[in-house]
C-alpha cells in the first residue's frame, strides 16, 4: 500500500506558515518526514501533488541533485514572490515588483534622518505646508504620507490650536510668511562686489523672515511666548536636503 502523506504535509504546511511563509529542509530530513526511502520520480509526483493540495511548492523538486529544499506556502507574499521567480512563464511579475516597492521604501526609511529643529522652525515648515508648496529645504521620504498627512501631524507636535484647518486667516498669513522664506540653492557664482551685495541681502531676508515669523506664531497662538523645545522632523518624514546650503530655517 503506499505511504499516505496527508499528516506529514498537514505538520509540514503549519511549520511553514509558523515560520513566515517558507522552510528550509535537509532533502534527508524531507524524506524522514514522509518516510520515503528512496525518492523516485513516481514518489516526487506523489509528494508534489500532495504538497500542492495544501498550497505548497517545493524547490527545487525534492529529487533533484541537491542538499536543501525549501518549501513556500503560495498562499503568502513571500511564497508568491518565490513563485514569480520560480515560474517565469506561468506566473505574472506583480509580486516582484510589489517587492521591490517595499523594498525602496525600506531604504528611505533607513536613510532619513532624526533632524531636531527649534519650535519656531518647525512652524516655520509647517507655514509652508500650509500655504500649499513643499518646503524647498526639506523632502518627504515617506510615500505613504501626504501633505496633509505631514500638516496634521507637525500641528500636532507643535501643539497648534485645532481652528487652523479651517481658518482661512490661518492659510493668508502662512502664504504671505512663506513668500519671504530664504532660498539657500546654489546659484552661479557672482562677481565682486555683486556677490557681496548678495550675501548681505540674502542675511537682511533672513533677518526680516525670522522677525515675521515669530510675530505669525505669536499672533496665531495668541500669546507673548514663543514655545520652547524641539521638534523631530525624521518623525513626520522629512529630511533636510544637505545639498542646500545655509543654516536650518
Amino acid at each position: 500500500m503506499a505511504n499516505d502523506f496527508s499528516d506529514a504535509a498537514d505538520r509540514l504546511k503549519a511549520e511553514v506558515a509558523a515560520n513566515g511563509g517558507f522552510l528550509t529542509l535537509e532533502k534527508r530530513e524531507l524524506r524522514e518526514r514522509f518516510d520515503i526511502g528512496k525518492l523516485g520520480e513516481v514518489v516526487t509526483e506523489r509528494l508534489i501533488s500532495c504538497l500542492e493540495k495544501r498550497g505548497l511548492k517545493a524547490n527545487p523538486r525534492p529529487n533533484a541533485d541537491c542538499t536543501l529544499i525549501r518549501v513556500y506556502d503560495l498562499g503568502t507574499h513571500i511564497g508568491s514572490i518565490a513563485r514569480a521567480v520560480i515560474e517565469p512563464d506561468g506566473y505574472p511579475e506583480t509580486p516582484l515588483r510589489e517587492a521591490t516597492r517595499l523594498h525602496r521604501r525600506a531604504e528611505h526609511a533607513r536613510k532619513r534622518e532624526s533632524e531636531r529643529v527649534p519650535w519656531l522652525t518647525g512652524f516655520g515648515i509647517f507655514l509652508q505646508f500650509l500655504s500649499g508648496r513643499n518646503p524647498d529645504d526639506w523632502e518627504r521620504v515617506d510615500d505613504d504620507l501626504t501633505p496633509q498627512d505631514v500638516l496634521v501631524s507637525l500641528a500636532d507636535s507643535l501643539q497648534l490650536p485645532g481652528r487652523w484647518a479651517g481658518d482661512h486667516q490661518f492659510r493668508a498669513i502662512a502664504s504671505n510668511v512663506s513668500l519671504l522664506h530664504p532660498r539657500f540653492n546654489c546659484i552661479q557664482r557672482l562677481p565682486e562686489p555683486l556677490a557681496s551685495t548678495f550675501d548681505q541681502a540674502r542675511k537682511s531676508q533672513a533677518k526680516y523672515y525670522d522677525t515675521l515669523l515669530r510675530e505669525a506664531a505669536l499672533y496665531l497662538l495668541e500669546g507673548d511666548q514663543i514655545p520652547s523645545g524641539d521638534v523631530d522632523m525624521g518623525n513626520h518624514g522629512l529630511r533636510f536636503r544637505r545639498e542646500i546650503q545655509g543654516e536650518l530655517r
